[in-house]
Parts: C-alpha cells; sequence; structure tokens
C-alpha cells in the first residue's frame, strides 16, 4: 500500500466529519444501490457469453464498419460493473480492519488506495477498450498545494481524469465538490464520505446550508491538498445553455449574458461555490483542467454508436496564482466569465 509523504499535513486527517444528510437515508441508500449492484453484476455477468455474442453478430454482420461499437460498450460495462463490484468489497474490507480508527491515517489511507486504483483501472481500461490516446500537459503545475481545481464538465468520465493525473501522480488527497445524484454509485458514495468530500444538492433552497459545507471543505488545506469544483455544475447540452441564457437575460445581467453569448462548448459557470472557497482560503490559487476527447460519452446514443473509438483525449492544465484574482465579487464574476471563455477557446482549438 502506498505510503503518504510525511510532509502531509495530520490535521488534514482530523477534519470533521462534513455531512449535509441523515444516516438514515444514507443508510437507505446504500441497501438499495448496494443491492442494485450486486444483482445487475451477476445477472450481467452470467448472460455476459451470450450477450457478447450477439454484439458480435451485429458489429460482424447486420452493421459492418461500425468499429465493434456494440461490443466494445458491453466491455466496458463489465468493467464499470467490475470496478465498482470490487470497489465495495475492498471498502468493507477497509471498514472490517480500521473502522474503530475511522480518522487514522492508516484508514484514510486504505481509501486512498482504493479509490486510487479504482480511477486507475476505469481509465486506463476505458483507453484500451476503446483504442484512445490520453494526451496530457501542464500537471506538474499541481505541485506543490494547496489549490482549487476547476473542471470543464463534459461527460461523466471527467471525473477520474483529476484522480489519475493529479492525486495519483503527485500523491495529493483532492476533496471533491460533486452533485448528490452521485451518491447512487456506491463506491463513490461510501469511499467518497469517508474521505474530505462533499455532495451538494445543485437545486437547493437551503444554499445558505451548501455553501457552508464547501467552507467546512476548503478549510484547513495543507501542502499536498487541492479543492476540486466543477463551476458549470452541470454536463454541458445547447438545451441546458440556453436555459442559463435565458435566466441571465431574464434577471437583466446583461454583461453576463454577452459574455455567455459567446461559450461554444461550456455552460456559464456558477460563481458563488468558488467564491466560497476563495473566501475560505485568501490568496489560494487557481488550477484549470481544461480538455476534449471524452464527450462522446456525453449521451448514450453517441457512446453506444461508438463516439469514443479511436479518439485522442486531451487535456491541459495551467495555474493562476491567488494574488491575481479579484476580490470585489462583481468583478470576480467577470473574471470568472473571462476565463471560462478561454477554456471555451481551447476546446473549440482541440476539440477534433
Amino acid at each position: 500500500m502506498d505510503v503518504i509523504d510525511e510532509s502531509y499535513k495530520e490535521a488534514s486527517f482530523e477534519l470533521p466529519k462534513i455531512r449535509i444528510e441523515s444516516f438514515g437515508k444514507i443508510l437507505w441508500r446504500r441497501l438499495v444501490s448496494i443491492s442494485l449492484l450486486s444483482l445487475i453484476f451477476f445477472v450481467f455477468l452470467g448472460m455476459f457469453p451470450f450477450v457478447m455474442c450477439f454484439s458480435i453478430i451485429i458489429d460482424r454482420i447486420i452493421l459492418p464498419g461500425t468499429r465493434w461499437a456494440k461490443t466494445r460498450c458491453l466491455m466496458f460495462f463489465l468493467l464499470y460493473l467490475g470496478c465498482e463490484f470490487v470497489g465495495v468489497i475492498g471498502a468493507f474490507f477497509c471498514w472490517l480492519f480500521f473502522g474503530m480508527r475511522r480518522h487514522s491515517r492508516h484508514f484514510i489511507n486504505a481509501n486512498r488506495w482504493l479509490q486510487k486504483y479504482w480511477a486507475k483501472a476505469l481509465l486506463h481500461g476505458s483507453l484500451k477498450i476503446f483504442s484512445m490516446k490520453l494526451e496530457q500537459e501542464g500537471s506538474e503545475s499541481a505541485q506543490p498545494g494547496p489549490f482549487v481545481l476547476l473542471v470543464r464538465h463534459s461527460s461523466i468520465a471527467d471525473t477520474v481524469l483529476p484522480a489519475n493525473l493529479i492525486s495519483n501522480r503527485f500523491d495529493i488527497l483532492l476533496r471533491y465538490i460533486l452533485k448528490k445524484e452521485l451518491l447512487w454509485d456506491p463506491c463513490l458514495d461510501i469511499v467518497g464520505n469517508r474521505l474530505p468530500n462533499v455532495f451538494i444538492d445543485r437545486d437547493s433552497h437551503q444554499s445558505e446550508k451548501e455553501l457552508k459545507a464547501i467552507h467546512s471543505l476548503a478549510s484547513n488545506l495543507g501542502t499536498k491538498d487541492g479543492l476540486l469544483i466543477y463551476p458549470e455544475g452541470t454536463r454541458y447540452s445547447a438545451t441546458k445553455k440556453k436555459r442559463i441564457l435565458n435566466k441571465l437575460k431574464e434577471k437583466e445581467k446583461i454583461d453576463l449574458y454577452q459574455k455567455a453569448l459567446r461559450y461554444q462548448h461550456v455552460l456559464p459557470p456558477r460563481p458563488n461555490g468558488l467564491k466560497t472557497i476563495l473566501n475560505s482560503q485568501p490568496n489560494l490559487d487557481v488550477l484549470v483542467c481544461v480538455h476534449t476527447g471524452f464527450e462522446g460519452a456525453a449521451d448514450f446514443k453517441h457512446f453506444l454508436n461508438g463516439r469514443l473509438i479511436n479518439k485522442t483525449v486531451k487535456v491541459k492544465f495551467w495555474r493562476i496564482p491567488g494574488s491575481e484574482i479579484p476580490d470585489s465579487y462583481q468583478e470576480y464574476v467577470y473574471w470568472l466569465y473571462d476565463l471560462w471563455f478561454q477554456v471555451d477557446q481551447w476546446v473549440d482549438q482541440n476539440n477534433a
């Protein structure tokens, strides 16, 4: 098992549990999600040889020239379900051996190790299955921490990129701000709630509660820490973009509306979450992660038709010193919208 750098701040392992929902709700969800996962995994595993033969017939005879799209997708589903099932079993053993010392270095280390190989298996397994390539630049700018990492959100595959290129490579503990819907993924639910992360309701009527949780998460960041947030809040689609533009127009935020009209591949960013983090940790550097290549996984129909096959995933990181981020809220919002336009331009230039 990997040993965490001794320079890591011990206080990082003693963070209070940041939980927005009740224990009863968590228990009910896990009973349902783990039961469904187990049922789907074993049924799929039992039927896999027959379904695989059928998909080969489709790819080879009925729809030739699709580059084995259906067969590759079946292999990916087996990979994903396998990673989830093994991850849940691994999480159980972490609890069995270290459950009485939930805030100990060994317990955190065990769950980080589990998260590391879960993310590694998903990313590299997917690249092989779909014959994809990965090109990245600038990840070394993640050293040293602390920083807040802003990630472009184009598909659910985005979640494994920072884990592999930042956390696993430089042994940095990323604290994630994720949408609560991802809690129905058993591995993200169990391990994600053992490590310092926050799962928020994007449409909550108790936004103060969500922002308070983000404020707590942003405290006590050390040189081996980073905090990850998706400024867009959700995956890009033309429909979502139109809806957000209409809201900006209705609220008479004409300056922001004009800036957002320039976007072609991203959604207008939500400023409050990031501003809460920057207020919690003054002069915190911002690390930007922009990528392209995973767009084919954003839509299930495109995914099933092989949009990921032979793609090159390009990833770029760059760092912005905290001293360059405006203090005034209005100037900060304009700065964020302009930064996201740079992200949009990069995607436009590198999107194959």
